[in-house]
């Protein structure tokens, strides 16, 4: 019991630090898609808002939010986030759940009062979840970064050492930074 929880826990250690050395790796510039809005960083550590973003060979083409056309090389640029919101994606959660909480409820009714109204019943509560989902989820900001600079990257590994014999070892991780000048 005690080695199967052993187990169980050192397999979502290694799933954790998987998905986070799958979720550091980056994008190559030039399959940058035109973005709406977002952030752009550099390395200076300067932040700067955009609206439609556009690459173009190595350089990195925007407009600022004071309306100003913008340059900069690809290299001066540590990351790239688009901006928006979850107003689509709890809008049609809570829709969906307001559509299946009607169809349960209207069908275990009991009471002859709801016979002839049960369809308005399940598409209004559904309409009225959806809406208050989106106006929830309008909200609530979402930022991906679609960009990171390759020279700065990160790389985790797991390493098994042997202490005393096989039934014992110990298990660390490596983190490696690059940088490159």
């Amino acid at each position: 019991m005690k080695e199967r929880v052993i187990k169980e826990t050192l397999l979502c250690f290694v799933m954790l630090v998987t998905t986070i050395g799958l979720q550091a790796q980056v994008n190559d510039l030039k399959n940058l898609d035109p973005q709406k809005k977002g952030n752009i960083k550099l390395l200076d550590g300067t932040e700067m808002s955009y609206k439609n973003l556009n690459v173009l060979g190595d350089t990195i083409y925007f407009e600022s939010n004071t309306g100003t056309r913008q340059q900069v090389s690809g290299s001066e640029v540590y990351r790239v986030t688009k901006t928006g919101n979850y107003a689509a994606v709890y809008g049609f959660s809570c829709a969906a759940g307001g559509l299946l909480g009607g169809v349960v409820g209207t069908m275990n009714w009991n009471g002859t009062s709801l016979e002839d109204k049960r369809t308005g019943f399940i598409i209004g509560g559904t309409l009225v979840c959806g809406a208050v989902g989106a106006i929830v989820g309008a909200l609530v900001k979402k930022e991906t970064t679609v960009y990171k600079n390759a020279e700065f990257n990160y790389s985790f590994n797991l390493i098994r050492n042997n202490v005393v014999d096989e039934k014992y070892y110990a298990i660390g991780i490596t983190v490696k930074l690059n940088h490159k000048n």
